[in-house]
């Protein structure tokens, strides 16, 4: 029983929840049936949780008709204790979407799980404590917050990464590296100081509020995500808490407007009189590199040379610069 694992969200945020949550954990009430349920916040620190939710739920709600339930709170901050809970809802296909959970409890999760939650899509100033088997996507990671020898290193577990720099250069490759993001960790340093004041290692570069609310409505967007995670380890003090439970709560927001504004464009599950096929043939490599675009939708993806000959999304303008015989790197990952 899920119960076991919850407690209900306080009587004061009910009643603004329930603006929000068709499904609610209340207080004095049965644990609720997640029938056709399809996200479900989850709180794992309280104070942090409680606070987001107090602004999530005071915004004007434009998706009324996304099935959302609020389950409350896990009642212990052990993951150990919190990962059946979480892989439960999982396998029940509901969205987790988690305040608060410490890092690491991701890696915890990947290892449980089927290969299809195999890569984690990380964003954060630093990089994180990863193992050799781990697979990662890391963006916004600043450079000079990181040792040299570790971010050649990132190279051997990664396809995509990017540094705050390239994110912001070229957005196009963001949206479609997090496009594919299936477990996602959003750690609250990568926001700069000045839009997250109460954040601990939060620098006075990073990004700002609306990049982040972008990040989180690209990952809203993308076909395949399972799981999202936000930390955010805080200073205390009110005051800039305040201010950035509301940054935090802004995220969500545009997270849930992605997720709302979903497009059913994925060629695995497009009819082929959708999909547009184009084929470059390479002069350097044997590879063929296929490219599908959706006519509707206007969005993109290449295929892998192996096996399963899987979809990978991409930009418009990575298919530019592979059709003039200028293959971009993370394409080439995927070939070799």
């Amino acid at each position: 029983m899920l119960s076991h694992w919850f407690t209900p969200i306080d009587n004061t945020l009910s009643q603004l929840a329930s603006n929000y949550c068709q499904i609610l954990h209340e207080d004095g009430k049965d644990f609720p049936v997640l029938t056709h349920t399809k996200l479900a916040i989850i709180g794992f620190d309280k104070e942090f949780s409680d606070n987001v939710r107090k602004h999530l739920y005071s915004f004007n709600n434009h998706f009324t008709s996304l099935q959302l339930a609020d389950l409350g709170n896990l009642k212990s901050l052990d993951t150990e204790f919190s990962i059946p809970a979480i892989k439960e809802i999982l396998d029940g296909g509901i969205v987790p979407i988690l305040l608060g959970a410490p890092g690491h409890i991701i890696q915890k999760l990947r290892r449980r799980l089927e290969s299809e939650y195999s890569t984690i899509y990380y964003i954060g100033n630093k990089l994180p404590d990863y193992h050799s088997d781990d697979k990662y996507e890391i963006l916004g990671f600043q450079r000079h917050l990181c040792a040299l020898d570790r971010i050649a290193e990132l190279e051997d577990i990664s396809t995509s990464s990017m540094s705050l720099a390239k994110m912001r250069a070229y957005p196009f490759i963001q949206e479609a590296v997090l496009r594919d993001a299936n477990l996602a960790h959003f750690d609250g340093n990568a926001i700069k100081l000045g839009d997250n004041p109460a954040s601990i290692e939060s620098n006075t570069s990073g990004l700002t509020c609306s990049e982040s609310c972008q990040v989180m409505k690209n990952i809203g967007g993308g076909h395949s995500l399972k799981l999202l995670n936000i930390t955010n380890y805080e200073i205390i003090d009110e005051r800039r808490q305040h201010a950035s439970s509301i940054t935090i709560a802004e995220m969500i927001w545009y997270f849930l407007e992605g997720y709302h504004q979903k497009l059913n464009d994925h060629p695995s599950t497009t009819s082929n009189d959708q999909l547009q096929r184009f084929v470059i043939n390479t002069l350097d490599t044997d590879a063929e590199i296929i490219f599908v675009k959706n006519e509707i939708s206007g969005r993109w993806w290449f295929v892998s040379n192996d096996k399963e000959k899987r979809y990978h999304a991409c930009s418009h303008e990575e298919y530019i610069e592979a059709s003039r015989g200028d293959i971009p790197d993370r394409l080439l990952r995927y070939l070799v």
